[in-house]
């Protein structure tokens, strides 16, 4: 803090979340001090005054950020005081959002994470909330159902179940789920529990097969979507079960039950599914599988791809690997050519017209973390775990390019299956973009819950998420 002339000793720091190296600083006393703090990393770092006299007495308890670095919200943690302000323009103009909130300490500050004009504070008397902060006059009430009226010191959101958690003085933490308010135009039709968790799903006609962690496979019949009826199942040393795919009346599942394991069932008639042959990949993890033509193409994590011969479903072969280089995710292919989702690896564009010799087209190394993708017309269609969704034109092979992506902030889909012009994604929610136009990809829908889509499947007309605890 060399060089810089404090009213008083710091009270609060907060890193900004849009520029690298730039802290804010609040100070105690009277008035107050804000300090934009740029260059931190530098042995001299620049310094400037934002509360500007503005903000009153008092002790800076907290500093957050709304849209951008200019939109800021100080609070206060004394009596007596106005105890919310709000700038959007960097601290050249400041409000009072104090409202009709009464005379209290307030501890913390949380904006809603899709709706800025939802607020959270933590304060002396416990939390209290407003769905009109942006107003000049906001009304605050009580958001203490199930939290006693006890001193909260810090209110934060954990983005991986969407809840809000509270920490009080002297009685522990407390939680809350928190509802995304972005707009919903999908609608849930039904829903039915799986015996444990269900790991896996695959559509082909009015059939749905899901594969689930203690039950293995289960086929339900889909033709009335408000009443899925499952109709069969089968166990067979399907344990830790991980993807699944269907193809010309034959289910093709990857499991893990000690060593990694491939899985053929015939069904052919759905009401009695029945085991043709399984083969077993030792110190493999198999995460994926996906079937073209007489050949089953599985993701093997670590062990790059592994090819199986399925054109006897009875007497499976194992065909070369390809080692990937990194962790592969998932695979699609289409016309002799795999497309390979490599985790850090980005992603591989692999010739397998030779599946004895399966060549390295192209490697594309998209900087994040590539989960799953897929492939339609000349497009391929990326769902990076880290950086959102992106799409690539691939009528170069050799030279794949992004041309456009859609980013979601503190929102990660893991998962994307493409039907006609849009694109079904699966992870924090469900959500569909419009890709009629691949250059200028579109929100066109979204459904959230309390459970997360960790796989996807579609058939254009419905889409059939398999969640964390629940299929729908």
């Amino acid at each position: 803090m060399k060089g810089l002339s404090l009213l008083g000793e710091p009270s609060e720091f907060a890193a900004s979340p849009y520029s690298q190296h730039t802290i804010f600083v609040g100070t105690p006393g009277n008035p107050v001090g804000v300090y934009k703090m740029t260059n931190a990393n530098a042995n001299s770092p620049n310094f400037t005054e934002i509360a500007n006299g503005n903000l009153g007495r008092g002790w800076v308890s907290d500093i957050k950020f709304g849209d951008s670095e200019d939109e800021i919200v100080v609070t206060k943690s004394n009596y007596g005081v106005t105890s919310i302000y709000y700038t959007s323009d960097g601290g050249t103009n400041w409000k009072s959002k104090e409202g009709d909130l009464p005379d209290i300490p307030v501890r913390s500050f949380l904006f809603h994470e899709t709706d800025k004009t939802i607020a959270y504070i933590a304060t002396e008397i416990g939390v209290w909330s407003t769905n009109q902060f942006k107003s000049d006059h906001p009304d605050w009430v009580p958001s203490n159902n199930g939290l006693a009226n006890v001193r909260t010191d810090e209110i934060a959101y954990r983005d991986v179940d969407q809840h809000i958690v509270a920490a009080t003085h002297g009685r522990g933490f407390f939680e809350a789920y928190l509802p995304d308010t972005e707009k919903q135009n999908m609608n849930l039709l039904s829903s039915r529990y799986t015996p444990s968790e269900a790991k896996g799903i695959a559509v082909n006609g009015q059939h749905m097969f899901v594969v689930d962690q203690t039950a293995g496979l289960q086929v339900f019949d889909v033709e009335d979507p408000d009443e899925p009826e499952l109709i069969d199942e089968n166990g067979f040393l399907l344990h830790d079960p991980e993807g699944v795919d269907a193809e010309d009346g034959y289910v093709y599942a990857v499991g893990n039950p000690s060593d990694g394991r491939l899985i053929v069932y015939d069904a052919s008639d759905p009401d009695n599914v029945h085991r043709t042959d399984y083969i077993d990949f030792p110190t493999s993890t198999l995460e994926e599988v996906t079937v073209e033509g007489d050949y089953a193409y599985i993701a093997a994590g670590n062990d790059g791809m592994h090819i199986v011969s399925v054109l006897n479903p009875s007497n499976l072969q194992k065909l070369p690997s390809l080692n990937t280089q990194g962790k592969t995710q998932s695979v699609v292919v289409k016309d002799n050519y795999a497309f390979i989702a490599d985790g850090n690896n980005g992603f591989l564009i692999v010739d397998v017209s030779d599946k004895n010799n399966p060549s390295i087209v192209s490697h594309t190394n998209t900087s994040g973390h590539v989960r799953d993708l897929d492939v339609q017309g000349e497009y391929l269609f990326v769902n990076d775990f880290l950086q959102g969704f992106k799409i690539f034109a691939i009528n170069n092979l050799s030279s794949p390019f992004r041309i456009s992506s859609v980013t979601f902030p503190n929102k990660v889909y893991n998962d994307v299956e493409v039907a006609g012009q849009f694109a079904y994604l699966g992870g924090y929610s469900v959500r569909v973009i419009d890709i009629s136009d691949p250059r200028n990809p579109t929100d066109a829908g979204y459904y959230n819950g309390p459970y997360r889509a960790t796989d996807i499947a579609t058939d254009g007309k419905y889409v059939h998420p398999k969640l964390s605890k629940m299929m729908s």
